[in-house]
């Protein structure tokens, strides 16, 4: 198991992974995108426990599925991204085997057929969260908005 970036309770999840014999890395943060490209390509499922941004979108450019919680009230918007069963998965907030269900079912899910899920990651990511998706959602709305100013007949006239 990898974990990427800084959290206050690293030193205790260290301890955990010890205590139950799982191999554990903590590599810390990393804006590299060699090395980010190089734990997706080794990551089955991305788990974000809260506040789930940026992470999901570097996930879904590697193609990887993404898990967080539920409460939308603690996420970021780029957890929207996030579509249940295609490119990840939500759990019940504060549920951790929900979690655990989750995390199980996409291992399994990579296991049988990993370049689906691969594939829609990319696809949401370049269809909704690139700059050019939203460049042309701009230029749709604009171009929309303005042929309704021409058509609309100025009252009295």
């Amino acid at each position: 198991m990898v974990l990427v970036g800084e959290v206050p309770e690293r030193e205790s999840l260290t301890r955990l992974a010890n205590n139950l014999g799982v191999d554990l890395v903590t590599p810390g943060q990393s804006y590299d995108p060699d090395e980010l490209a190089a734990v997706y390509a080794r990551t089955t499922v991305t788990v974000v426990p809260s506040v789930a941004g940026l992470t999901v979108l570097q996930s879904l450019k590697h193609g990887c599925p993404v898990i967080t919680h539920d409460n939308e009230y603690e996420q970021a918007p780029e957890a929207e991204a996030i579509g249940r069963g295609v490119t990840g998965e939500l759990y019940h907030y504060g549920d951790v085997a929900d979690l655990a269900r989750k995390i199980e079912k996409w291992s399994a899910i990579q296991s049988s057929h990993p370049r689906e899920p691969e594939e829609a990651c990319r696809t949401v990511l370049q269809e909704s969260w690139t700059s050019s998706a939203h460049a042309s959602l701009v230029r749709d709305t604009s171009e929309n908005s303005l042929r309704g100013a021409r058509t609309t007949t100025p009252r009295g006239g």
